[in-house]
This record gives structure tokens, sequence and C-alpha cells, in this order.
């Protein structure tokens, strides 16, 4: 920032010089896929096949949707099954994660 501040030397142009990249990048969320990983913990298996296949493609690799959607419905099975409530007192139940956590709270 002080680089902008220092080529810019005047309030609206910095303003736009910080402003337009991140307007740039909001008009792109458009144009790029949703994470398979989110749609996947959401139930979606179907869209997340579809964004998988299209990555294996544009990587040179051979996958069928049909095997990415059952292998997705299985892992998403397999997470209703297992899933557990994770609170704030498993977070605090390793003495690492509590360590890290009471640290960032005395830094911020």
């Amino acid at each position: 920032m002080p680089l902008v501040a220092w080529i810019g030397r005047d309030w609206f142009l910095i303003a736009m010089i910080s402003t337009v990249p991140g307007f740039l990048c909001f008009l792109c969320l458009w144009w790029l896929p949703e994470s398979p990983r989110w749609l996947c913990t959401t139930g979606q298996t179907k869209r997340a096949a579809k964004i998988l296949a299209n990555m294996a493609k544009v990587n040179g690799k051979e996958v069928t949707k049909e095997f990415l959607t059952s292998s997705l419905d299985d892992l998403y099975k397999k997470r209703d099954e297992n899933q557990s409530f994770a609170g704030l007192c498993s977070f605090f139940g390793q003495w690492q994660s509590a360590r890290n956590a009471i640290m960032l709270i005395i830094c911020w």
C-alpha cells in the first residue's frame, strides 16, 4: 500500500488502484467452477462429478462421470455415518490446539 500511495499521490487514484483488481476478481466468479469438495459436503455429488470429469479431461486423464458419481455418493454416505459433533470442547481437547488458540488470542 505504501508503494501504491507513492505512485498515486492522490486519494482518488489510490482508491481506484486498490479497488479495480478486486472488482475484476469479482467479475471472474461467474467463470470459476465451484469447489468439488464443497459440493460433495452439501450433497451435490452429480455437479461435483461433472466438474471433476472436466478437470480430468483438461489434465489428459480419462474418467467417466458415472464412476465419479458413484464414488462420491459412497463417500457422502460414509461421511453421514461417521459424522460426529465437533464443538468448542473438542477443539480444546488437545493441548496443541488449545495452546495455538490461546497464542492467537493473545497475539490479536
